[in-house]
Formats: C-alpha cells, structure tokens, sequence
C-alpha cells in the first residue's frame, strides 16, 4: 500500500518536532539559563543537554 504524500511524517517526527520547539522556546525564555531551563521543563539538566545535542541546538551570538 502506498502512502499518501500528504502523510509523510509519522508520530514520532511530530513529537520530535513538538519537543525540539518547545525548548528552544524555554531556552529563549530562561536566556539560555539550561538550569532554569530544564527546571521549567521538569527535567534533569543533563537529560536537557542530551537533548539539546540531538537537536543540535546551540546558543547563537
């Protein structure tokens, strides 16, 4: 069965997508603070820094 082109992306790009937003949001929101950060986000700081490294988010000057 073909999909659909319409339908490419599956569940976990969605929430990958979701989740990828939702801390660059926070970080920009704590000034890039990743302790006040992962606070907010109810998560350690190094599963944030995990995170951040699989999204390859940076801080950018």
């Amino acid at each position: 069965m073909e999909r659909d082109p319409m339908y490419e992306y599956d569940l976990q790009d969605m929430i990958n997508g979701t989740e990828k937003s939702l801390i660059i949001n926070i970080l920009k929101t704590c000034r890039w603070d990743k302790t006040q950060a992962a606070k907010k986000l109810n998560i350690s700081r190094t599963t944030l820094w995990r995170k951040m490294k699989k999204y390859e988010l940076r801080r950018e000057l």
